[in-house]
């Protein structure tokens, strides 16, 4: 398995997998901001169009930065996203749909 080294703001020098990580690159740019959370904490970095490359090759998400919004921002609407899509392969039906809201 692979593991990235990166440095907590919390606890110090620690390891996170690609998985726990998201590059975000402005258009037309090949270098922007790699993205991760531990202890809690939103932790973001710079990174040269270099790191941009290694970090895409072990398997990171590299998103596009979209003007107007955070990083973190972006990175909370793709998690959101992602949820959104797994809810909707889970019910069959609408009436499943309002049943599952309603079962909080």
């Amino acid at each position: 398995m692979t593991v990235i080294k990166v440095t907590c703001t919390k606890c110090g020098n620690t390891t996170v997998t690609p998985d726990d990580v998201t590059v975000v690159i402005s258009n037309g740019n090949r270098h922007g901001r790699y993205v991760f959370e531990h202890c809690g904490v939103w932790i973001r970095r710079l990174a040269d169009h270099r790191t941009v490359e290694v970090l895409r090759a072990v398997g990171c998400d590299v998103v596009t930065g979209l003007p107007g919004l955070s990083v973190i921002s972006q990175i909370r609407q793709k998690y959101i996203l992602e949820a959104f899509a797994a809810w909707l392969t889970e019910v069959d039906t609408i009436a499943d749909m309002e049943a599952s809201l309603h079962d909080t």
